[in-house]
């Protein structure tokens, strides 16, 4: 019986498919609300900027008028002209670091607080008068802000959604499906199921990836019917070359305790020759222990023939001799001192 072979209904690469695809686009969707939120603050800074620049060219010549000549109701209404201006929440003038008039409600967000120096050149000399402190309306510029990026980050949601869904639809049929046959297949795949072959519905012609992968499988499963095949073959040899090693391991094994046996003979009578040749090493360096020889020059007496010794005094010759060796001394007399000292005794008859 031919074994079958389906795709999983769990469809595990679809769903991490999915899963990672929504991962990404989330983080996509996440650096591209950050890339716009920070452009629209820039845009909205300059354009914040070129506003107060608007309001310096136009009005800064007149406050500085009326604060010279201390025209309050002139200041009072500058200031209400600026206030008129769009998103423009306060206006107001400091002299000396003291508030002298002001229009609207100041926030205390310095990053929409605008500063403008106001001098006054009078006789070659600048005068200091004051500064012109003016604040946008910090509510708007966030709505501005954040509609732009909500309008951005929604297009793009619903683009990336749109292509996402395209693509995983179009994946999971061509694709994910096939695989899905493909895994079944080769999961199953055992010496039993070789003679069956792995058979992909068509999706396109010409023949796709998946095609060429599906002809590699059947090529790999006809390739392991003939390894396997020859992997018995060389089994079988490999055990009858195995067996032929055993009997020479054997024999060679025999031999080699043999010779050890020998070795093991020529080291012990090795061993009793050195012992003996150590035995007589030492009963020779004891023998020359016991020699005392007399070398180098020794003084005589010319006359009296005693020699002198280490010390400066002078032996008996016999004593010096008998002292450093083993000599001993008989007496006796030669013929002729006997002669000469003892005449009348005839020692030595002719």
């Amino acid at each position: 019986m031919n074994p079958t072979f389906q795709g999983s209904a769990n469809n595990i690469i679809a769903k991490q498919l999915i899963r990672k695809t929504l991962l990404f686009a989330g983080l996509t969707m996440l650096l591209l609300s950050i890339i716009i939120g920070c452009v629209a603050y820039y845009f909205e800074k300059e354009s914040l900027q070129r506003q107060f620049h608007k309001i310096e060219s136009s009005y800064i010549d007149s406050i500085r008028t009326a604060l010279w000549i201390s025209d309050t109701e002139m200041i009072d209404a500058l200031l209400m002209g600026i206030g008129d201006f769009h998103e423009i929440e306060y206006a107001g003038i400091y002299v000396n670091g003291i508030l002298f008039s002001e229009t609207g409600q100041k926030s205390t967000d310095q990053e929409m607080d605008w500063i403008s120096p106001i001098t006054h050149l009078y006789d070659g000399k600048t005068y200091q008068l004051g500064e012109l402190h003016v604040q946008k309306n910090d509510g708007f510029v966030k709505k501005q802000i954040f509609r732009t990026v909500f309008i951005a980050v929604a297009t793009q949601v619903l683009s990336i959604l749109i292509i996402c869904g395209a693509v995983l639809w179009l994946m999971y049929h061509s694709v994910i499906q096939r695989l899905l046959v493909i895994t079944s297949y080769t999961s199953a795949m055992s010496m039993e199921s070789l003679g069956t072959p792995l058979i992909l519905e068509k999706s396109s012609e010409p023949p796709d990836e998946l095609d060429a992968l599906t002809d590699a499988i059947n090529h790999m499963r006809l390739n392991l019917h003939h390894e396997f095949i020859h992997r018995k073959k060389a089994e079988e040899s490999v055990r009858e070359h195995r067996d032929n090693l055993e009997k020479i391991v054997e024999e060679r094994t025999g031999i080699l305790k043999s010779t050890n046996e020998k070795l093991i003979q020529e080291i012990d009578e090795r061993k009793e020759i050195e012992s003996e040749r150590e035995a007589l090493i030492e009963k020779l360096q004891d023998a020359l222990s016991d020699i005392k020889q007399l070398t180098g020059l020794l003084p005589i007496c010319s006359h009296c023939k005693k020699i002198r010794d280490d010390k400066g005094y002078w032996q008996q010759i016999e004593q010096y001799i008998h002292e450093h060796s083993d000599a001993q001394f008989s007496h006796g007399i030669c013929q002729e001192c006997a002669k000469k000292y003892y005449p009348d005794m005839e020692l030595y008859e002719e």
